[in-house]
Formats: structure tokens, sequence, C-alpha cells
């Protein structure tokens, strides 16, 4: 399995949604709570906040939080129109620092928040004190090619990856132009599963 992608049991920072409204209130529609009910109103706002929360890996979940659902870049803040109480994460991204191109990892430490807007800005940029130290990545093991000559056809060299590297990155030689490059591991989305059955996240 691909390291680039966090378990739940890697994330090391809270990834359970904050308490939004006060305590007595549903989550979703911030109305108060009668009888038994613990977090949600009716089984439709349960599942409105699933969407809403819920379906978001982990590891970003837990960045969100961490950054206090602000774009580390901008500043961008900005709460739903039609439920003030809860943070519009339509227009928030979990960023990788140092990208996946580049050798960067899904640890929390290599995530920041940033708004969409200045995440498309960024693309695969590096802050420039680690831009000499960065490989050139061919990003997919599929049909990779080389980056100087564009030939397919490489071998695997044995290395030593760097520890702020995924350690699954290959380094190979071109058998055309003999130049060497690095392959990382092409990337496993997780499996999401929609399940209500914990209520909460």
């Amino acid at each position: 399995m691909s390291l680039r992608y966090l378990d739940a049991a890697k994330v090391t920072l809270p990834s359970r949604a904050p308490q939004f409204v006060e305590p007595g209130h549903c989550q979703w529609c911030n109305e108060s709570l009668t009888g038994r009910q613990l977090f949600y109103c009716s089984e439709q706002c349960a599942f409105a906040f699933l969407r809403y929360w819920c379906l978001r890996p982990a590891y970003v979940r837990a960045t969100f939080i961490r950054d206090n659902f602000t774009c580390q870049f901008c500043g961008y803040h900005e709460m739903m129109k039609d439920k003030p109480w809860l943070p519009d994460l339509s227009k928030l991204e979990c960023d990788h620092i140092i990208p996946l191109a580049r050798g960067g990892e899904t640890t929390m430490l290599n995530l920041q928040t940033l708004c969409r807007e200045c995440n498309r800005q960024k693309g695969v940029k590096v802050a420039d004190d680690l831009e000499q130290s960065l490989p050139r990545v061919i990003p997919s093991r599929d049909n990779s090619k080389c980056p100087y000559c564009g030939a397919h056809g490489y071998t695997t060299v044995p290395w030593e990856p760097p520890e702020y590297y995924d350690p699954l990155m290959l380094k190979v030689k071109c058998s055309r132009c003999g130049e060497y490059s690095y392959i990382g591991p092409k990337p496993k989305l997780p499996t999401i599963r929609r399940s209500l059955s914990a209520s909460r996240c």
C-alpha cells in the first residue's frame, strides 16, 4: 500500500468535527435538540452534516482544524452564507507544502490549508530554500518518460532517499540518454465509506 495517503491511525491531530454550535443544538441546522437526540435533530440533518464534514479524509479534516479553517497564504476564512456558524469548506483545500510530484509525503508536517485560488497559484512550486535540493520527479510509474529526452525505458538504481522524501520513490537511469531521475509512487485515493453508524466523525 502506498504511504502517500495516511491511514486513520497515522493522523496525530484531531479530525473529529469541532463543536461548531452550542451544546444541545443540531450540528447542521442549529435548532434546539429534544428528547434523546445528541447531535442532530433529524436524519436529514445527520446526512447533510456527513456530506459536509465526514466524507473528507481524516488528514484533510485534521489540517483544517489545526489551521483554524484559514488559508495560510491570504487569510481566507469565510463562513457559509446560509449557516454562518459553519466554516465554508467549499473553497478550502489541503495542500502539500512539498508537492507529491516533488517527493513530498502526506504527513501533518507537510500539509497546510489553502483557499482554492492560492492553491492554484502555488501549483507544484516550493520555497526557494528547498528548490535546489528537490529531485526531478516523474509523477507516475505508468508510461513514465525521461524528463530529459522523453524516452520510456529506464533501469532502477539503488539509493537511500533523504528522510523528507517519500521512501517509495525510485531512482532510475534512462536507457537512451543515461541521465538519472526519480519516479514517485502513483497516489492511491482513500476509500470513502458512506455510513452513518456513528452519527459523528
